[in-house]
Formats: C-alpha cells, structure tokens, sequence
C-alpha cells in the first residue's frame, strides 16, 4: 500500500469510528484523550490495518503510537509500498 491509501485506511476507520468524515480527522489528535479509542476499537483499527496492509504491527511499537499520523507512519514503514 502506499502512504496515501495507508492514511485513507486510517482516516476511514477512525471517521466510521467516531461518525464523521474521513476529511475531518485530525492526524495529529490523540488516539485516546482526542478520538477517545479504548482498547478494544484500538485492537480493531490494529488487526483492519494488518489485514489490509498485509503487515504484522509489534504490540511494543503500538504502545509509542499517540497519533494517526504516528500509525500511519508505522505502517507505511512497515509496508512494501
């Protein structure tokens, strides 16, 4: 996947999430104080990016990850796209 359908996953996910449009989802908002993920619906955006961007994300590197721009950049990282 590239880094712009990486982000739209991302964005997707979060917007269906919360209710809103995927344009509308700050990349820089925390993903538990800001968007107010607890763990299961972070467990869920987890294994929806694994299975789409054909990745395996270390539970140790997710536990750093604050923002969707940082999981973006994550996965992108991670991925041959």
């Amino acid at each position: 996947m590239t880094y712009q359908e990486i982000q739209d996953e991302v964005t997707t996910a979060l917007a269906d999430r919360l209710g809103i449009k995927a344009e509308d989802v700050n990349l820089d908002a925390d993903l538990t104080d800001d968007i107010n993920l607890d763990s299961l619906d972070r467990a869920e955006l987890i294994m929806r990016l694994e299975e789409t961007a054909g990745v395996k994300l270390d539970d140790l590197a997710l536990e750093e990850i604050y923002t969707p721009r940082q999981l973006i950049d994550l996965v992108a990282s991670l991925s041959d796209g």
